[in-house]
This record gives structure tokens, sequence and C-alpha cells, in this order.
């Protein structure tokens, strides 16, 4: 995009390697006031020292993330499986710069110079001569200007999208809390579930309501865009399907259900669906409980039902504990209205939720092809 006079340099020549030490996860510190900067994404951890101090191009040296860049700001440690630079004259190419054309090619430069093996590693002698384009001081401040806006503005919406988040999950949880002259009551008492458990006694599980199970593998295969079924999986997946394609899996009601393996995720749903392996619950009497109450209050104690997932590799919810969970139930009336609630707050936050991803997934689109165009040179 920016023309006139260009000279490359290899990565060697214009930087300076910056000190790295090696720390173990014994030093670090919950509230330690400097980062530790190593082989992953994110933070290693804290400590209260640091080995460098200043704008800095991080490049992860070893493990899955190898080549992966980062561009951290002031005091920081700097760790043994990592590579940290810093321009070596400010004046003739910003470090920012360097960092911003090293992330446009990150993919690039991971497929070339990572050596595969069980502990994948990039060396140091091969990133350093990496060729950089370099424009003038003048075009490179713009080029930052550019892209640190583009950064700002994704940052400022991932920040919007996590205080929703916060804010339902506050009047969730404000609303789901009852004096102590609201009664608890156990699960077993007030739903049927799809199976008979062993390890639940007899008494407690006098009816089942028998449900089709489609094999998780299986639920993309029959997906659609326009259908009416909804596919109840045991994760995060979502898709829909028509009931031609559900065939003998076809089920229909109000349900709230947990997933048989791995953690505890409580989902609701209302209509025509094929549930893959999950447990499946739904109240006796919806005059005593209602179905879309009970899923926000287990929603709500979703960290405690994921207590009860238990074994070694797969985790399985013991559900004797789950039946034995004891819940709050208020009036119906009072039930009732805390759904409505539940319901308007979650739209809103969903709709947000929906919306904003959304937008910070246009936004990174947008910065990444501006990117690109701007460390493009003719």
């Amino acid at each position: 995009m920016f023309k006139g006079a260009i000279v490359y340099k290899s990565l060697g020549e214009i930087t300076k390697a910056l000190n790295k030490g090696n720390i173990t996860k014994k030093e670090l510190i919950p509230d330690g006031l400097y980062p530790v900067v190593n082989s992953g994404r994110d933070n290693f951890g804290y400590i209260n020292k640091f080995n460098n101090n200043s704008d800095s191009v991080v490049l992860t040296s070893h493990g899955a993330n190898a080549g992966y860049v980062r561009f951290i700001t002031g005091k920081f440690w700097a760790g043994s499986l990592c590579h940290p630079y810093k321009s070596i004259n400010e004046k003739f190419i910003k470090t920012k710069y360097i960092y911003y054309y090293l992330k446009n090619n990150e993919q690039i430069n991971m497929n070339k110079l990572v050596i595969e093996g069980s502990i994948p590693y990039i060396n140091k002698t091969n990133l350093d001569k990496i060729m950089i384009p370099v424009p003038s001081i003048d075009v490179q401040n713009e080029i930052v200007e550019i892209l640190d806006k583009f950064t700002e503005l994704e940052a400022e919406l991932e920040a919007e999208l996590e205080a929703r988040t916060k804010q339902y999950e506050y009047y969730q949880n404000k609303l789901l809390n009852f004096d102590k002259d609201v009664k608890n009551i156990p699960l077993w008492e007030l739903t049927y579930w799809d199976k008979k458990f062993l390890e639940v006694d007899k008494h407690k599980q006098e009816k089942t309501i028998k449900y089709n199970y489609l094999l998780a593998s299986q639920m993309k295969r029959i997906e659609v865009d326009d259908g009416n079924v909804y596919l109840l999986s045991t994760g995060n997946y979502e898709g829909w399907t028509t009931e031609e394609l559900a065939g003998k899996y076809l089920q229909e009601g109000e349900v709230v259900t947990i997933p048989w393996g791995g953690t505890a995720i409580v989902k609701y749903f209302n209509g025509k669906f094929v549930t893959a392996d999950n447990r499946i619950a739904t109240s006796k009497n919806t005059e005593i409980l209602d179905n879309k109450f009970l899923y926000y209050v287990l929603k709500n104690n979703e960290h405690i039902l994921n207590g009860f997932y238990r074994g070694s590799s797969i985790k399985h919810p013991s559900m004797k504990d789950v039946l034995d969970f004891e819940i709050p139930i208020p009036s119906i009336t009072e039930q009732r209205q805390i759904v409505s609630i539940l319901d308007k707050f979650s739209s809103l936050v969903n709709d947000i939720k929906k919306g904003l991803p959304a937008e910070i997934e246009l936004r990174r689109k947008q910065y990444e092809y501006y990117r690109n165009k701007l460390l493009t040179f003719e």
C-alpha cells in the first residue's frame, strides 16, 4: 500500500536479543508484579523480578506454540522457552513495527521455520535470517498508528462482552438466592429422568422417560441450515435438522439436560429435538416446579454439578449426587416471575453476545486485511 524507498534487513541485523532466564512454577507468585513470558500464548504467571524493561517482540521458541509472536511493554521476565527482541535503533525501525510485520507473517514463518519433533522448536539462527522490509520511519509510525487503533477497538469490544456477561451472572445469582423460609427439595422428588441409575435407590426413580440417543459424531451429518428440529448435543455444538432426517431419533418435549461424559453443561429446550448421550430431566409437575426455573437453578449451580463428575479419563456424573442435590422451590408464581426476568436478561445478553462476537470477528478480519495491505510493499 505504501510506496517509496524500501530496504530489507534481516531480523538479526535490526534487533538486539534480550535477556532471558529459566523460571519454575514454584517461583511464581499469584499477585506478582511482573508477567513471565515463556512458551505459551498467555503469560506463564507472575513474579516480583524482571529481566527486561522495554517494548519487546517475543517469539515462542519451544512447544505447540513455537513461532507465536507477542508484543510486551515495560517490565517483564522472559523465560528460557522464548526469543525476546527489541529494535537496535527506534529512529531507524520501531519495535512495534517489527512486531506487526512478524505477526502478519506468523503462520508462514511457523510453517517454514518450526522444526517438528516430540517437542517442536524454532531455532534463533533461523529466526535471525527473516528479512524485514524497512520503510521510512514516518511510514512505520503511520502503519503502527492504524494497526494500534484496530487492536484497541477489538479490546474494547471484548471488554464490553465480558462486562455484559458478568452483569447477567450477577442478576441470575441474585434472583436465585432465597431466604431460609423457602424450602429446599432434592431433585429426585421433583423430576423424572431418562434412565434408571444403579447407584440411585429404586424408590427415588418410580418412573423414567425413554429417549433414543444419536451418537454425537453423527449429529453434523444430519445438520441442515433451515431445520426445525434442534440437535441437543452434549457440548457447545448447536445445530438443526429436519423431522425426516431425525427419523426414529425425533423427540418432543420440555427438557433440561446435562452431558453423560465430560463436564457439566446445563441446557434447556422446549420443542422437537434429537439428543446425544445426555442425561435428561423434566419436572414431574409443572405446577410445583417450572422446567425453565429448574434450568436456571441448575445453570446457576453448574460449578457444583461439575464436582459430581468423576473419573480418570472421561468423567461421568454421579447420578446419586445429582438426584440428591437440593434446589429451592418458591411458589410457582414466583418461579415464573423469575423465569420471565431471566429470560429477558438472557435474551438481551445473548443478543449482545451474538452481536459482539460477530462484530469482534468482523473487526479482526478487517484488521488482518489492512495489516496485510499495510505491510505489503511494492
